[in-house]
C-alpha cells in the first residue's frame, strides 16, 4: 500500500461499508481501534471510518480482520446464493411457453387474413401493367405499320386479298420474335364443353367472368401466334369482307400473360381493335362475332352475369374504372 495512513487490514473494513456487520463485529471494531473522526450508522450494519491509532497492536488488527471477514463472507453467502440470482433472471427476462405459444397463434390468424389478400392484390397489379404494356406495343406497331406501308393496318386490311392470317403474321413481324400456332375457328357444337381448336393450339379454352368455356370467339379466323414473351394473339375476319366496310378493324384478341391463367376475358384476355387513323383501342361493338358499330352501354358485355363472352371489358380496363360503379376502380375493385 506504500505511504498509505492505513495499513492493509483496515482497507478491507473499509470494503465493508455496505455490507451489515453483527453487533459482535461492531463493538469489537469500537474497542480495538477508536474513532478519530466521526461514526456514521448505514442501514442497520454499523460502517467504520477507522483509522488506525499508533498504540494498536498487530494481533488486534488480525483478529478483527478475521471477524470482518466472516460477516462479510456470510452476508453474501446469504444474500446472492447462485441458485436464487439463475431463478430471478429467468423470471425476469424470459417468456413462458404459454406467452410463446399465444404470440404465434395471433401472428397465425393474422398472416392468414392478411397474405391471400396481398397475394391476390400483386397478381391483379401485374395484369393491369400487362395489359398496358400490350396496349402500348399494339399501338406502337400500328404506327410504325403505317410509317413503313404508307397505310394503316385499317387500309392495308381493306385494300384486297389479305387473309387474317397474313394480316396476323405481318404485324407480329414487327415483335422480336414469334411462333405461328394452329389454326383456331369458333365451336357451334352445344353438345360439347369448350372450344377444341383453342384447346388443341394453346391448351385451354377461354373463359367469360362468369368462368363459363367460350365457344364463340370474338376472333377466329386466324392462327395463334406466340410471340417471345408468350403472349397468345389472333385475328377475326378482314374488314374488306362486309359490304358496308365498319370504320375500324379489323379485331386483335391478346391474352397478355399467355397460358400462365386465368385465361379469362376481362383478366389477361382482351380484344382491341385497329383504327382508321391509325390506331388501336378496345372493342365495344355491339356484335362480339362481327365488327359492328359500337354500343352506348359497354358494361352489358363486361359483367359476371354475362352468358357469353365478355369482349367489352378492356374499355374499362383502360380506363380504370369499375363498370359497375364508376366511383370504383376496374383493377382493384371490379375484378374479384
Amino acid at each position: 500500500m506504500g505511504n498509505n495512513q492505513y495499513p492493509p487490514q483496515l482497507y478491507l473494513t473499509r470494503f465493508a461499508i455496505n455490507f451489515p456487520l453483527t453487533n459482535d463485529t461492531q463493538s469489537f471494531v469500537r474497542q480495538s481501534h477508536p474513532l478519530q473522526s466521526e461514526r456514521s450508522l448505514i442501514r442497520e450494519g454499523a460502517a467504520c471510518h477507522c483509522e488506525r491509532l499508533n498504540g494498536a497492536s498487530q494481533s488486534q488488527d488480525s483478529e478483527m480482520l478475521k471477524q470482518v471477514q466472516h460477516d462479510v463472507f456470510s452476508f453474501v453467502k446469504r444474500t446472492y446464493r447462485p441458485n436464487v440470482l439463475s431463478s430471478y433472471r429467468l423470471k425476469k427476462s424470459a417468456f413462458t411457453l404459454a406467452e410463446v405459444l399465444i404470440t404465434l397463434g395471433i401472428i397465425g390468424v393474422v398472416a392468414a387474413l392478411t397474405i391471400p389478400n396481398l397475394i391476390a392484390e400483386h397478381k391483379l397489379k401485374v395484369l393491369h401493367t400487362q395489359f398496358l404494356k400490350t396496349y402500348s406495343d399494339l399501338n406502337n406497331v400500328a404506327k410504325r405499320f403505317e410509317y413503313e406501308n404508307d397505310m394503316t393496318v385499317y387500309d392495308y386490311d381493306l385494300s384486297g386479298n389479305h387473309s387474317s392470317t397474313d394480316v396476323l403474321k405481318k404485324i407480329l413481324s414487327y415483335f422480336i420474335g414469334k411462333e405461328d400456332g394452329m389454326r383456331i375457328y369458333s365451336d357451334y357444337d352445344e353438345n360439347t364443353e369448350g372450344n377444341s381448336s383453342f384447346e388443341n393450339a394453346t391448351g385451354y379454352t377461354p373463359k367469360n367472368l362468369a368462368g363459363k368455356k367460350v365457344k364463340i370467339q370474338p376472333c377466329d379466323q386466324s392462327i395463334i401466334i406466340k410471340e417471345v414473351g408468350g403472349r397468345f394473339f389472333s385475328m377475326d375476319d378482314s374488314i374488306s369482307k362486309y359490304e358496308n366496310p365498319p370504320q375500324y378493324g379489323p379485331k386483335i384478341c391478346v391474352d397478355i400473360n399467355g397460358s400462365k391463367g386465368p385465361n379469362i376475358y376481362g383478366y389477361d384476355w382482351f380484344v382491341f381493335v385497329f383504327t382508321k387513323e391509325g390506331g388501336i383501342k378496345p372493342y365495344i361493338g355491339n356484335d362480339a362475332a362481327n365488327v359492328t358499330s359500337e354500343i352506348t352501354n359497354p358494361e352489358r358485355a363486361c359483367n359476371y352475369n354475362y352468358a357469353d363472352v365478355t369482349y367489352t371489358c378492356g374499355y374499362f380496363a383502360l380506363l380504370n374504372k369499375s363498370p359497375e360503379n364508376p366511383n370504383e376502380t376496374y383493377w382493384k375493385d371490379f375484378l374479384k
